[in-house]
């Protein structure tokens, strides 16, 4: 029959290699988990400077597009002064 001591090492072995797969799967894990967050920070990242291009763009066109102070517009081929004689 086995004794007690023996039983005893058998089972801490068992404890020891449990742990160690245990903790090898959560180290796994983690490197997963850390990669999936830089690709989301990334597409985040990129999603906001796609945004900002966007924005400028935006007020770029708005601003050629306005009317100024005579009523053309910047890109009107018509003279922007004042007419004389009429």
């Amino acid at each position: 029959m086995t004794t007690f001591r023996e039983l005893a090492g058998n089972h801490a072995d068992y404890e020891r290699a449990l742990m160690n797969r245990s903790l090898a799967n959560l180290e796994r894990e983690l490197a997963i988990a850390g990669r999936l967050n830089l690709a989301t920070l990334l597409v985040g990242l990129l999603l906001a400077a796609l945004a900002s291009i966007a924005l400028i763009r935006n007020v770029r066109q708005r601003a050629e597009a306005a009317p100024n102070w005579n009523g053309n517009t910047r890109n009107s081929r018509r003279s922007t002064e004042p007419r004389r004689g009429s």
